[in-house]
């Protein structure tokens, strides 16, 4: 089976510039791409759920670090999907913090100093 990168990179190009200028995302919005590392795409040595691998987050932001030394931030903060759930639960103001998302670090890292309430990374805290 052939993956289907071309079709998400259509996708992609048609989505995410109508996503970037709505309104929502120029009043300090973000995009946040993943791939969810359980899904078999056909590839050879495929391992379904297996964890022992990093898997790509693309934040976009005006809020997002700066690239630097013309390369795009990569953070060192070990991150997993329930970094995104915590982060979504400080931006809302929701608790108690659901399952993991309790034990991680939320997505601050990727972020300006202070664009995540809550932020520990970025707020010293």
């Amino acid at each position: 089976m052939r993956p289907k990168i071309p079709q998400g990179d259509d996708f992609l190009a048609q989505v995410v510039p109508a996503i970037m200028a709505s309104k929502a995302y120029q009043e300090n919005g973000v995009i946040i791409l993943w791939w969810d590392e359980s899904e078999e795409d056909g590839m050879a040595a495929d391992k379904q759920d297996d964890f022992s691998h990093t898997i790509p987050e693309i934040i976009i932001s005006k809020r997002a670090r700066q690239n630097e030394h013309g390369a795009p931030y990569a953070s060192t903060v070990n991150l997993t999907h329930s970094s995104d759930l915590r982060t979504m639960e400080e931006i809302f103001h929701l608790t108690p913090l659901l399952l993991d998302a309790a034990n991680g670090p939320d997505l601050s890292d990727l972020f300006q100093a202070g664009a995540i309430p809550g932020d520990k990374v970025n707020n010293g805290k």
